[in-house]
């Protein structure tokens, strides 16, 4: 403030308590900051499960160079168990395993994030996320450890491969627009950075 050279009014309409405008100016500069950057995605609104305010996750190797993303095509499984799955299509995972942020078993310190996982969208719209074998690419991904079978997969289900713990971006769904004649639905989403409230 001191060296500043260019100042701005702005006016809270509502607010009598200096303390409360003060807390809210912080948290609008933080968001300038913070979540500064918009992904524009539209879905089919029979997907829909996300309005306003929702916390999402964003799969997109434009936006992460890290990040793949699936159908599953068949649940495989071993007696009442899962064990991982058969997907739509083939998944280039090389690329995923010799990014910088991936760290081989081998070289990696006790308790780094060492690993591939599959994120799976559930149909309640939960997350459902488990640590995978393959480094390489492939149409199939094997849990590392298997989970039991309640049905929770299914074929046509979405997911999300990426290192582990960075499987998708997580993003606050700040907008939402009718879209191409009202059959689809625009979100406009920020990222979710939970330190603009701290």
């Amino acid at each position: 403030v001191d060296t500043a050279s260019i100042y701005e009014s702005v006016t809270y309409q509502g607010f009598t308590d200096p303390n409360k405008v003060q807390v809210r100016a912080q948290f609008d500069i933080n968001q300038l900051y913070m979540r500064s950057t918009r992904y524009i995605r539209d879905v089919h609104n029979e997907g829909l499960l996300t309005p306003r305010g929702s916390l999402v996750g964003l799969a997109d190797d434009v936006v992460e160079q890290v990040h793949r993303y699936s159908i599953i095509e068949e649940v495989l499984t071993s007696g009442s168990n899962v064990t991982g799955f058969r997907l739509e299509a083939l998944i280039d995972l090389q690329t995923i395993a010799e990014d910088q942020a991936y760290i081989a078993p081998t070289d990696a310190m006790p308790g780094a994030l060492n690993q591939l996982a599959v994120t799976v969208r559930l149909n309640d719209g939960s997350p459902s996320t488990h640590l995978i074998t393959e480094i390489t690419d492939s149409s199939e991904v094997t849990f590392v450890t298997p989970v039991a079978d309640t049905g929770q997969f299914e074929r046509p289900q979405i997911i999300a491969i990426g290192i582990a713990g960075k499987e998708y971006k997580r993003c606050i769904v700040m907008g939402v627009e009718p879209h191409q004649g009202g059959e689809m639905s625009r979100l406009y989403l920020a990222d979710e950075r939970p330190e603009i409230y701290a």
